[in-house]
């Protein structure tokens, strides 16, 4: 399948089980496995020396004309590693340093013409980078440098690099701060296990700070519970209460009306008052609701700070700031 098209629907469907994988942002934001290049280069090399046996074993005249097409199909246009797009455009530099091909825009934007890429050796787009790779990557679990193939015994500061004793001299490393790789290496380790125990400190604070808020809002939410729980027995109570004197209230009411003229107007003034007060009670049962909003103030949404948490960056940027 052309790698161009491969991400059209931002997944690749596995030939064997035919499961999905979801990938975003084309072929480019793919991890390079290098053991994976390695093996394909072994076998292009592999290959190509046994494409090159059967062409000496041909006649010079069979050579002749099948060298020049296998060539031809061979070269392929050598693409930008830095596009963003799926139509990758053609690249115009290739920088041996850094492995990679760039086309004019990728190669203002993504390689400057400061240190430490100032030092970097610029050609023509080359097909080899890959090979390359691989040869920097065996110099370097070899400890040896990558060009000079000397063993790597310094370490630069700045460019935060080892390096050889060649490489101190060069134009890159001019007036930077050079030291031996072990002590650099004791340095590097001092400071990770400073950082390291910063940390945990820190982690350590703030699940104490956590734990001290947990208990206080459950405690403070505990009180609020018990008081709205007094307020809603004590409403309860004077509904009860209420309801009991207007039951009373009505039963005389209707006893009342089946008496004489002269005997209801004596009591129609005494009801009418009972009547109102009886009134005004129920208003003001009422008008005593629940008030929630203080309850709601008290409930802390946490989620944002969840969210915070997990950024590795939390304590490293303070540190930072400080130091």
């Amino acid at each position: 399948m052309c790698r161009f098209f491969l991400f059209d629907f931002n997944f690749i469907r596995c030939p064997v089980c035919r499961d999905n994988c979801y990938v975003s942002g084309g072929i480019s934001s793919l991890p390079r496995v290098l053991a994976l290049e390695n093996i394909i280069c072994r076998y292009k090399e592999d290959q190509r020396k046994g494409e090159k046996e059967k062409q000496k074993s041909s006649s010079p005249v069979e050579e002749h004309i099948v060298q020049p097409v296998i060539e031809e199909i061979a070269e392929s246009p050598i693409l930008c590693q830095h596009c963003d797009s799926s139509l990758k455009k053609l690249a115009k530099k290739s920088c041996l340093d850094c492995c990679s091909s760039y086309c004019s825009r990728c190669f203002r934007h993504s390689h400057p013409s400061r240190e430490p890429y100032s030092c970097h050796e610029i050609v023509e787009p080359r097909t080899d980078l890959i090979k390359k790779t691989e040869s920097i990557q065996t110099f370097s679990h070899s400890g040896k440098c990558s060009l000079h193939k000397e063993k790597l015994t310094l370490y630069c500061s700045e460019c935060s690099q080892s390096c050889c004793t060649k490489c101190k001299s060069m134009e890159c490393h001019r007036g930077h701060s050079i030291i031996l790789i072990e002590d650099a290496y004791s340095d590097l380790k001092q400071a990770i296990n400073r950082r390291r125990d910063e940390i945990n400190m820190h982690c350590d604070a703030l699940m104490a700070e956590i734990e001290n808020k947990k208990e206080f809002f459950l405690a403070d939410l505990e009180y609020e519970e018990r008081i709205r729980q007094n307020d809603m027995e004590d409403m309860v109570k004077a509904i009860e209460r209420i309801q009991g004197s207007s039951q009373a209230l009505q039963n005389f009411a209707k006893e009342l009306l089946k008496e004489n003229v002269p005997e209801f107007l004596e009591e129609a003034c005494s009801l009418n008052e009972k009547l109102l007060k009886a009134s005004i009670d129920c208003q003001s049962v009422q008008s005593q609701q629940s008030d929630l909003e203080s309850l709601a103030s008290k409930v802390v949404d946490f989620r944002k700070e969840k969210g915070v948490t997990t950024r590795p960056s939390l304590f490293v940027g303070s540190n930072d700031t400080n130091s």
